[in-house]
């Protein structure tokens, strides 16, 4: 509970015209129709990323390049992209094997709710998955988050 949630449209509709392609514009829809989300509905934006040091899962999967690239500012800034321009609703998941013991996770709740996120929660991983696939699973999962209602669009 204690979820804060905006509304909004994203106006983020754009797209490449091509030669071959109709560019006529479609014609108007009435509102419920198929592809309109409900009036009171949420728009969802699911980020997660894995807070353990996950350098020797990387080198592992072949990903050496991912190493030093800077996920937790990244996804701070993201946040700050899509809630301030975008008007959209940010869940975000911090993956960690130690929820109790890694002293960033709540230092970077407070920077992720700081730039905007309306629903951040600390997950532990599937032992047999690790921290980095759990993190990507936990991306497609976000509908399962409390703060997202089944009318909202993820």
């Amino acid at each position: 509970g204690g979820y804060a949630t905006g509304r909004g449209d994203t106006g983020l509709a754009a797209e490449s015209a091509s030669p071959s392609r109709d560019t006529s514009p479609a014609p108007p829809r009435r509102p419920g129709e198929a592809g309109d989300p409900p009036p009171d509905s949420c728009r969802w934006i699911s980020m997660s990323l894995c807070i353990d040091s996950a350098s020797q899962q990387l080198h592992r999967k072949g990903l050496s390049h991912k190493v030093s690239f800077p996920y937790v500012e990244a996804a701070v800034h993201s946040t700050s992209l899509w809630s301030e321009v975008a008007g959209a609703d940010v869940a975000v998941a911090l993956v960690t094997s130690r929820p109790d013991e890694n002293p960033e996770a709540p230092v970077i709740k407070r920077r992720l709710r700081e730039a905007g996120a309306a629903a951040v929660r600390i997950v532990r991983p599937d032992p047999e998955l690790g921290c980095v696939t759990e993190s990507q699973m936990q991306r497609m999962m976000a509908y399962d988050d409390p703060a997202v209602d089944e009318r909202d669009v993820v």
